[in-house]
């Protein structure tokens, strides 16, 4: 497929990376002539979202399911650049995405096999956004 026909950009980077890949990016869209409403920007960040229990509950249920040790998960997650924390923490990370450019998130929820941290997400984090 040719860069002519793109009609938007997907980054797992972080916000700091985001920002030199987006600049990039438009240097190659206003030298195509192309407007700006043409191309979006989006991320795709790892969510890890809770309070401490329930951030510790949903790394036990899926370092389980990759047969893990409750520290090698959370270190591999970590290794990923993971956003951990409570719903507020993670809202300030995520909020520099925006600043750095990104039109929308494509979000990786750890933990959303068992439903409920779906719902802390929807009940609150998404308020804070």
């Amino acid at each position: 497929m040719s860069i002519e026909l793109a009609d938007g950009l997907n980054t797992t980077a972080k916000p700091d990376l985001c920002v030199k890949i987006i600049a990039r990016a438009e240097k190659t869209r206003s030298r195509m002539g192309r407007e700006r409403s043409e191309v979006t920007y989006s991320a795709q960040p790892i969510l890890l979202v809770g309070n401490d229990s329930e951030i510790e509950n949903i790394v036990q249920h899926e370092a389980k399911r990759f047969s893990l040790s409750d520290q090698d998960y959370l270190n591999e997650l970590k290794e990923k650049e993971c956003i951990i924390g409570t719903a507020e923490r993670c809202a300030e990370e995520l909020k520099a995405f925006k600043n750095a450019g990104v039109d929308y998130l494509i979000p990786t929820i750890i933990g959303d096999r068992l439903l409920w941290p779906l719902e802390t997400i929807r009940d609150k984090l998404l308020p804070l956004l």
